[in-house]
């Protein structure tokens, strides 16, 4: 039997299993100090709280594997002279990782982003060492634009940002 992905709005009932896979230090040793570790269900709510608050240009959706939340995915605008830009974010449940799910969810909100009046370019950073994001980056159509030297500080240890981005005539 063929197992379905889908992206979805966020829901209230996604907060167990939310909790169930964000709370894994793997997970969070690749994200922002805003991701935090442990993860909680006062963490999750907090998270559901943000979304429900975000304007119309954020877009936040849950990745679904047969319609049970395996992940989540966004893509945040940035502003002033790089209003046309987005910034895109993820996290995958470690059960689900090396599967491509990751690959298809970034085209699917490439497809939403770009959809988006104005928007004209995609970017993401990743810690140098995360080598399964940036397979998932490239299997997905972006490109490596540079690497930030110590860019990044997590747990008082220091990483090299890696930026990729796509932009709208390339995508697709």
């Amino acid at each position: 039997m063929e197992q379905q992905l889908s992206l979805r709005k966020w829901r209230e009932e996604d907060i167990d299993r939310v909790v169930a896979l964000a709370n894994n230090p793997r997970i969070a040793q690749y994200l922002d100090d805003g991701f935090p570790h442990p993860y909680s269900e006062a963490d999750g709510r907090a998270f559901l709280q943000k979304i429900r608050e975000a304007d119309e240009y954020h877009l936040f959706r849950a990745i679904c594997l047969d319609g049970l939340f395996i992940g989540s995915i966004g893509l945040h605008p940035k502003s002033g002279i790089q209003r046309h830009v987005l910034e895109i974010g993820y996290w995958l449940g470690e059960p689900f990782w090396g599967r491509g799910i990751m690959s298809w969810a970034i085209q699917e909100m490439c497809a939403l982003g770009f959809a988006q009046a104005g928007v004209k370019r995609i970017t993401a950073g990743i810690m140098a060492h995360n080598l399964g994001s940036q397979r998932a980056l490239e299997k997905a159509g972006f490109k490596q634009e540079a690497r930030l030297e110590k860019g990044y500080c997590k747990y008082g240890q220091y990483y090299d940002n890696v930026v990729y981005a796509i932009l709208h005539p390339d995508w697709r």
